[in-house]
C-alpha cells in the first residue's frame, strides 16, 4: 500500500532506478535530487537503496548525511563508518554493529585489506585533529574500494551543501575534482536548498554540471495529496473536511501528511467517527505543543539556527508578523513596530535561513505547519515557566480553533467568491508566481457577469480605457476541448477585445483544450498558481475534484462558455 512518502513519486523513482541500472552497465550519469525539506527526497532514496540495490551484486551503496553543527572529526568518523558498513552490507554480512568502528575495520580486513588499513590509518589521523590532507584522503576511499573489491560504489551525499562548513579550503571545489576523476563511483547529491545547490553545481562544480542530471522533487499537488490520503490506512475513511484541512496544513509535504495521518490514528483508535475538531486539536497539540512533540522540537531548532545576534528576538517578531497574515513590507513594518530598514534586514536574514520566501513585494512562510506553530504554540511556550500546563493547553486550543475556523470558512467559499475577494485586494503590485513576475493591477470594480449560455465570468474594470480590464473565467470543473473552442471564439468578441483574458480555477484540463487556449494566448492559472496567489493574501486553497471524479466528468460535456457579451443590466452583479 502506498504511503504519502512514496505516493506520486513513481516516475522519479523509475528515473533513479534507470540511472543505477545504466551505471551498473558501464554508463555513469551523476544525479542531484533537489527540493524543499519534507518533500520526501531522503526517504525515497533510502527506499530505493533498500529495495533495488540488492539486484546489483557488484554495487556498494553508501549513504552519508551531512549534518549541521557537527565537528569535522565527528563527520570523519561517520564517513568511515558509512563506507565500512556499506561494503559489509553488500558482501552479505548479517548484523553489523555500527557503534564499533574498529570492529568494522577488523571485519573488512580479511576481504579488502588495503582499504581496511587505510581506514585504520585515517581513524588515527582524525584523533589528532582535522587537516586538509585528511579531507582529500577521505575522498580517495571510494576509488580505493572499487580498485580492491572490483565493485562499483553508489555514494549518496544528503544535504551536500553542508560540506561548506568544514574547516577546509574550498571543500566543494576539492570534492568536484574527485568526482571528475572517480568514474567508478556514482554520486547522488541531495539538497533541501535548491537555489543554493544549483549555484554550487553551476559554480564550484561548473566543470561537472554536464555530468549531473538535476531531478526536482516538489511537494505533492493537492489532488495527488488527496489520493495519498485515501491510500493511507488512517485516511481511507477520513472525514472530508478533515482530509481537506490536512491537505491545506501539509501543503503537499509527504512527511507532514504522514505525521498528521498517523497522529489521527493515535488520537482516536478505530471505532465511532470522532468530531473532526477534536481530531485536529489533539493531534496538533501532540505534534506542536507537547515537550516530546516531533514538530515542536524541529521548529524550535529552526529558530535556534538563526545567526547569534542581538537582533534575533526581533527577527522572530517579524516571523510572527508573517504568521499573522502580514505579507507586504509596509504591513510587516507596522505589525513589528520597527523601522523599514530594520524590517528589511530581518527579512533578508530570514530568507537566507530558508524560513521565508519572497514573491515580488510579498513575503511568506512556505511551511504552513511552521506558520501555525508560530501563531498558536510559540506564544504559549514563551510563558510556560509561569503558566500552568492546563492553562497553556487551553490557550493553545483557543488560538488553534480560531485558525481552523478561519480555514473552514475559507474552504466553504465558492470559487467565484474567493476569486472576487482575491482580485479586489490587488493594488498595482508586482508578485512572483510559479517563477514568473506578474503585475497585479488595482481594479475600480469587479462585476459578476452572467452570459446568455448561463456561464458566469468576472469582469474586472481598470481605468476605464478597457486596456486594463481583465476577463476571468472561474472554472471549478474539468475543461473539455469543446469548451475551450467556445472560449477561444469569445476571446475575439468586440466587447472584450481590449481585455486580458484568464482561465482560473482548480480544473483538470484536456491536452487539446490546453493547446487551443494557449494558441489564443489565454493564460491558464491552474491549481498551483492560484494556490500560490491565495497564500500571498492569507487565503486558504481551493476545493478540487479528485482523480476519479475528474476522469468521470471529462467524459461528459460541460456547460458552454461565454457566447456573447451581456449588456449591463439586472443580471450583472457588482462585486466590489
Amino acid at each position: 500500500m502506498n504511503t504519502p512518502m512514496v505516493f506520486g513519486r513513481e516516475e522519479i523513482r523509475s528515473a533513479l532506478v534507470k540511472r543505477i541500472e545504466g551505471f551498473s552497465a558501464g554508463y555513469r550519469q551523476n544525479l542531484a535530487l533537489l527540493g524543499p525539506g519534507g518533500a520526501g527526497k531522503s526517504f525515497l532514496i533510502r527506499r530505493i537503496l533498500q529495495e533495488e540495490v540488492c539486484r546489483f551484486p557488484l554495487l556498494i551503496a553508501v549513504y552519508l548525511e551531512i549534518r549541521e553543527k557537527e565537528s569535522a572529526t565527528e563527520w570523519t568518523l561517520r564517513f568511515l563508518t558509512s563506507f565500512l558498513y556499506g561494503f559489509l552490507k553488500s558482501d552479505g554480512e548479517g548484523e553489523i554493529p555500527l557503534g564499533d568502528l574498529r570492529g568494522l575495520i577488523e571485519r573488512c580486513r580479511g576481504r579488502v585489506p588495503s582499504f581496511a588499513a587505510e581506514a585504520r590509518e585515517l581513524l588515527e589521523v582524525a584523533q589528532g585533529g582535522y587537516t586538509q590532507e585528511l579531507f582529500d584522503r577521505l575522498w580517495d576511499l571510494p576509488h580505493r574500494l572499487t580498485q580492491e573489491s572490483g565493485r562499483l560504489v553508489l555514494l549518496v551525499l544528503d544535504e551536500f551543501q553542508g560540506l561548506r562548513a568544514l574547516a577546509v579550503k574550498d571543500p566543494l571545489g576539492r570534492l568536484g575534482k574527485k568526482i571528475m576523476m572517480q568514474h567508478n563511483t556514482l554520486f547522488v547529491l541531495i539538497s533541501s536548498r535548491p537555489a543554493e545547490a544549483q549555484a554550487i553545481l553551476q559554480g564550484r562544480f561548473n566543470l561537472l554540471f554536464g555530468q549531473f542530471e538535476v531531478i526536482p522533487l516538489a511537494p505533492l499537488d493537492p489532488p495527488s495529496a488527496l489520493r495519498a490520503i485515501r491510500g493511507h490506512p488512517q485516511g481511507q475513511t477520513l472525514d472530508p473536511f478533515l482530509a481537506r484541512l490536512t491537505i491545506e496544513l501539509a501543503q503537499g509535504y509527504p512527511e507532514y501528511l504522514d505525521l498528521l495521518l498517523t497522529g489521527f490514528g493515535r488520537a482516536f483508535p478505530p471505532g465511532d467517527p470522532p468530531d473532526p475538531a477534536d481530531v485536529i486539536r489533539k493531534t496538533l497539540a501532540e505534534l506542536l505543543l507537547r515537550p516530546a512533540g516531533i514538530l515542536r522540537g524541529r521548529f524550535e531548532e529552526r529558530l535556534k539556527s538563526l545567526p547569534v545576534d542581538v537582533a534575533r528576538p526581533f527577527w522572530v517578531e517579524v516571523l510572527a508578523a508573517l504568521a499573522g497574515g502580514h505579507h507586504r513590507l509596509g504591513e510587516i513594518h507596522q505589525a513589528a513596530g520597527r523601522g523599514r530598514l530594520a524590517v528589511k534586514r530581518a527579512l533578508e536574514v530570514l530568507e537566507e535561513a530558508g524560513l521565508v520566501v519572497r514573491h515580488g513585494v510579498f513575503y511568506r512562510i512556505p511551511d504552513r505547519l511552521f506558520e501555525l506553530w508560530l501563531l498558536t504554540a510559540y506564544p504559549v511556550l514563551q510563558g510556560l515557566e509561569w503558566v500552568p500546563e492546563d492553562v497553556s493547553r487551553e490557550q493553545f486550543y483557543k488560538a488553534l480553533n480560531n485558525r481552523v475556523n478561519q480555514l473552514r470558512e475559507n474552504l466553504r467559499k465558492p470559487l467565484e467568491e474567493q476569486i472576487v475577494w482575491l482580485v479586489c485586494q490587488w493594488g498595482n503590485e508586482m508578485a512572483e508566481v510559479e517563477g514568473r513576475r506578474l503585475l497585479l493591477p488595482a481594479f475600480r470594480k469587479v462585476e459578476r457577469i452572467t452570459r446568455a449560455s448561463g456561464q458566469r465570468a468576472l469582469w474586472a474594470r481598470g481605468d476605464g480605457s478597457g486596456k486594463r480590464d481583465w476577463l476571468i473565467f472561474p472554472v471549478d470543473g474539468p475543461l473539455t476541448e469543446a469548451a475551450a473552442l467556445r472560449i477561444s471564439q469569445e476571446a475575439k468578441a468586440v466587447a472584450f477585445r481590449k481585455c486580458r483574458k484568464f482561465l482560473l480555477g482548480p480544473y483538470p484540463i484536456e491536452l487539446n483544450a490546453r493547446l487551443i487556449l494557449q494558441g489564443c494566448r489565454i493564460p491558464l492559472w491552474d491549481l498551483p498558481t492560484v494556490h500560490e496567489l491565495l497564500s500571498l493574501y492569507g487565503l486558504a486553497g481551493l476545493a478540487f475534484l479528485d482523480e476519479t471524479a475528474a476522469s468521470s466528468v471529462l467524459t461528459r460535456e460541460i456547460a458552454p462558455a461565454v457566447l456573447e457579451a451581456s449588456p449591463p443590466g439586472a443580471e450583472n452583479e457588482v462585486a466590489g
